[in-house]
């Protein structure tokens, strides 16, 4: 009997363990890597699956830096001319390890500007290309987001949502791919909470999403040689609310 005891309570932290793993679907803060290089593609530690992705034509842009941001360091990508590399390769993508999209997923990063905003463009999408959403902040610090599928092709976003500020931010994507639909909350200092709910997603089939898929955090300059830094403090992808 008490090793029936022992055992079943074994299985329970075990069973309990596995459950708490599986909520972390990217982890990454920059702490491993060395200060003045790109970051590794590689993500150490749990989960396991996650990894960084971006073209070798980016390596000049990417810096690990010392940072107080979200830790001790921190990813400084810079706003540098990089020629006739195409748009599409000039991502840098948190890709999440293999999982399904049938239950939410809370995909956040923390970001901070050199001095005055840049133009950036953050998307998410199930790792394949199918887009969940994009969002766009301008050189004005105006944060957008696309209404339809023509809006998002086009690039012109009027789904105004209000001011990036100056200082760090952090952006909370909510998605539910079953019902194509997400929330975004965008705390900033200074300033108070901006947020935007029950927004439709960019594709109009949830089996477009492939299953397993690799939820991923993409972010990308819009606009190049204009001397601005974004830096990156954290990525997270998580079935964990923050």
């Amino acid at each position: 009997m008490k090793k029936l005891f022992i055992y079943t309570w074994t299985l329970v932290i075990c069973l309990l363990s596995v459950a708490c793993q599986t909520t972390k679907i990217l982890t990454a803060n920059f702490e491993g890597d060395v200060i003045d290089a790109p970051p590794a593609k590689d993500l150490p530690g749990d989960p396991v699956g996650d990894f960084i992705e971006y073209n070798e034509a980016l390596d000049p842009l990417l810096k690990v830096k010392s940072s107080t941001l979200s830790g001790t360091k921190a990813l400084d990508f810079e706003n540098l001319t990089l020629g006739s590399t195409p748009a599409s390769q000039r991502w840098i993508s948190f890709k999440g390890k293999g999982t399904n999209l049938a239950q939410p997923l809370w995909m956040w990063h923390t970001g901070e500007f050199s001095s005055v905003p840049g133009e950036i463009l953050i998307e998410l999408t199930d790792g394949y290309g199918v887009s969940m959403t994009r969002m766009r902040i301008s050189t004005n610090g105006e944060v957008s987001l696309p209404r339809n599928t023509d809006e998002y092709s086009s690039g012109e976003f009027t789904d105004i949502l209000g001011d990036i500020e100056t200082g760090p931010h952090t952006i909370i994507f909510t998605v539910s791919p079953s019902t194509l639909r997400y929330n975004v909350s965008i705390f900033r200092s200074p300033g108070s909470p901006i947020t935007a709910e029950n927004r439709p997603m960019m594709t109009d089939n949830a089996l477009n999403f492939h299953n397993p898929a690799y939820p991923t955090l993409a972010i990308r300059h819009k606009t190049y040689g204009l001397n601005n830094v974004y830096t990156i403090g954290s990525v997270t992808i998580s079935r964990k609310k923050p």
